[in-house]
């Protein structure tokens, strides 16, 4: 129940659900149902909550269930997780998650585990401004997901890795091959392509297709409750209509910005644990990791997959 509310508007009945049975999952002697709770708490505490600290809590006890119970194929979505919440923040020390979980897929042997790893790497060299390297990535999960049935649609991000490389026209028809099969991405990938679309479009001078392209997005954004979401298309809002001339939609979508940013701020003052504690937990988890795909490799261990975390990609992991 917990999971499915993930993707309605009522986020206070995941936490609900998820605490509620918690106590079971823990005491059951299958690692998945603890897993999936860990999971699905990370995508809550992101999205709804406003704190992606509390949101890397979970996904690290996640890390550890999956990791002691050998469930490699969870443990790498869940480090696509944990990128996601970097690559909201645009910030770049989420390359090493992403490299460990690519390192991860290949080790295994696993088209559906590399795919993730791939996508991950996409994302944070696209971050960190590594481009060349990005656009690699980002066609080596393309090819993949063309493999494996269910995957995402990773035609918006190879268009924002295109345009950020001076291939604005090139982008443009990733852009618009992204959008003739929507069904094929999640609701925050598909958030995530309407606003970088709705950027695109602002830089282009075409404003107009700018704001709705940011209206879509801020649809689906508010009818699930994705408050990151929310706030980066508010800015998007606010900027093109300050171009466009209109003051009074520019300020009214700067103040709502303000309004969840300033909540944002706020939560992550009250309910942040130490850095410390998030520096311990990766040192614990990175101590064993090399011995862990040493094991893989010399056993060539193959992973068959019956059951698996989506990331926000829930994608997401999504």
């Amino acid at each position: 129940m917990g999971q499915a509310y993930i993707l309605t508007d009522k986020p206070d009945s995941v936490v609900y659900y998820f605490n509620k049975v918690l106590p079971y999952a823990e005491a059951y002697e299958k690692p998945f149902p603890l897993i999936a709770i860990y999971n699905g708490m990370g995508i809550h505490s992101l999205n709804s909550a406003l704190n992606y600290n509390e949101a890397l809590s979970w996904y690290y006890k996640g890390l550890e269930v999956a990791y002691e119970s050998d469930d490699m194929l969870n443990y790498t979505i869940l480090l696509s997780n944990i990128v996601w919440v970097y690559y909201l923040r645009h910030d770049p020390e989420g390359l090493r998650y992403a490299e460990e979980a690519y390192s991860l897929g290949k080790s295994m042997d696993s088209d559906y585990a590399l795919y993730f790893g791939a996508l991950s790497c996409a994302y944070m060299y696209y971050v960190d401004g590594q481009l060349d390297k990005a656009l690699d990535y980002v066609r080596e999960a393309g090819w993949l997901s063309v493999k494996i049935p269910g995957m995402n649609n990773v035609d918006a991000l190879h268009a924002m890795i295109l345009d950020r490389s001076g291939r604005p026209e090139e982008a443009e028809r990733y852009f618009r091959s992204a959008f003739s099969d929507t069904g094929k991405m999640d609701v925050t990938t598909l958030i995530d392509a309407y606003q970088t679309y709705g950027d695109f479009l602002q830089k282009r001078g075409d404003y107009r297709q700018a704001v709705e392209n940011y209206l879509k997005g801020l649809d689906i954004s508010k009818r699930n409750s994705n408050y990151f979401c929310i706030l980066r298309l508010y800015k998007g809002l606010s900027d093109t209509y300050g171009k466009m001339g209109d003051s009074a939609k520019a300020i009214d979508y700067l103040r709502r910005s303000t309004a969840i940013n300033d909540t944002l701020f706020n939560v992550e003052k009250e309910r942040a644990f130490s850095s410390m504690q998030i520096q311990y937990e990766n040192a614990k988890r990175d101590g064993d990791l090399k011995e862990k795909e040493m094991q893989i490799m010399r056993q060539h261990h193959k992973l068959t997959f019956t059951y698996s975390l989506s990331l926000p990609q829930w994608r997401f992991l999504p």
